[in-house]
């Protein structure tokens, strides 16, 4: 390709009207920033890697618990 054959191709890429591409993203990474990366029950933040992914019988909802809240210890 010559120079200007190049500078009319790119011209006419760039002209095109560009399709909206949605990127995917997984069911529990959306249920953690609908949250705010906050716990359910008592709205504190979670940290990495220590939060379990609840799910709802009946409504089929996730929801995400913070450690403290979903590992209920009876006090002594």
């Amino acid at each position: 390709m010559t120079n200007l054959e190049l500078v009319n191709y790119l011209k006419a890429l760039k002209s095109k009207p560009l399709k909206e591409v949605k990127m995917a993203v997984s069911e529990r990474k959306n249920v953690i920033l609908e949250q705010n990366k906050k716990c359910a029950k008592c709205k504190k933040d979670l940290r990495p890697y220590y939060y379990k992914f609840v799910k709802d019988p009946v409504t089929k909802k996730l929801t995400v618990l913070c450690l403290n809240c979903a590992i209920h210890v009876a006090k002594r």
